[in-house]
């Protein structure tokens, strides 16, 4: 693709932006359910919480592909500060994490595949029981006692574990002070965190590398895009996550530009992905090649 150098280069203005109203919605849903402790306020507040934690956790990995910024440091401190560290990600350890992920897909040294390998989801209610336990926590709880990976070193390990600590303090005592609610924090923040961020992280990571059978051998390098809805970008894949494809073939394009790679991959005369339609639907799909 002669105009990749043209699809590389960073919107930093767009991507601070982005950054700066994600957390100024975060702010704004603390506010709103401390003002009015409704029920049906604090549910709304949740979902949006989900959500924009889930574009922390995709700005994280912009960082991580030092594609946010022009600045490779200046990267690397917006991802732990400001969006790594924020919704409880250890960035050296899932920086050495997905990295491995990018050079070991469709390998049985995947670091990832446990997240899309269909052995242990065979069945519909295994399957079920999968994505049920990662509803419940099993995977947040999975990710704070997993082992780091080894290529990364102890004095990285301990960074993530004092950013982590920092973080939540920071942010449970700036709630605390601003709504004078101890519980909002772990309400509004560590419940979506463990629950339905984690769930939807879970859904979305299946559903963009799992490949049927009817779809092999075509698509063994697991590369899967969404074209998806607006509903599910918000809540499963914003900023952009679901070029999943598109970012593999080419992880040096920032997030922002990656739907210019899909439309210049689709001029092709042989365009190297599998898209499918929705994240519920091609779970819907998957379930019922089980049954």
């Amino acid at each position: 693709m002669r105009q990749l150098a043209t699809l590389r280069r960073r919107d930093q203005i767009g991507n601070f932006a982005y950054l700066g109203s994600t957390w100024a919605l975060i702010v704004a849903a603390f506010a709103v359910a401390a003002e009015w402790p409704r029920w049906w306020v604090m549910a709304l507040a949740f979902v949006v919480m989900s959500s924009r934690q889930q574009v922390l956790l995709n700005i994280e990995h912009d960082c991580i592909h030092a594609s946010f910024t022009r600045d490779k440091r200046r990267d690397r401190l917006i991802g732990i500060i400001a969006a790594a560290s924020p919704v409880g990600s250890p960035w050296y350890a899932a920086r050495a994490r997905h990295l491995a992920h990018h050079r070991l897909i469709a390998t049985e040294e995947d670091p990832d595949r446990p997240l899309h390998d269909t052995s242990d989801k065979a069945s519909v209610p295994a399957l079920l029981r999968y994505f049920g336990l990662a509803l419940l926590g099993g995977y947040a709880v999975r990710v704070l006692f997993s082992a780091t990976p080894s290529a990364v070193p102890r004095t990285e390990k301990l960074r993530d574990l004092r950013n982590l600590a920092l973080a939540q303090v920071a942010i449970w005592g700036a709630t605390w002070a601003a709504t004078g609610e101890w519980w909002l924090y772990l309400l509004l923040w560590v419940l979506p965190l463990g629950t339905l961020t984690t769930f939807f992280h879970v859904v979305r990571s299946f559903v963009e590398h799992a490949v049927l059978t009817e779809e092999r051998p075509e698509h063994d390098n697991l590369l899967v895009s969404i074209a998806s809805n607006p509903v599910e970008l918000a809540l499963v894949a914003p900023f952009n996550m679901n070029y999943h494809a598109e970012h593999h073939l080419y992880p040096a394009v920032p997030a922002r530009r990656l739907p210019d790679v899909r439309a210049a991959l689709a001029a092709t005369p042989d365009p190297p992905r599998l898209i499918r339609s929705a994240y519920l639907t091609a779970l819907l799909r998957y379930a019922k090649s089980l049954a």
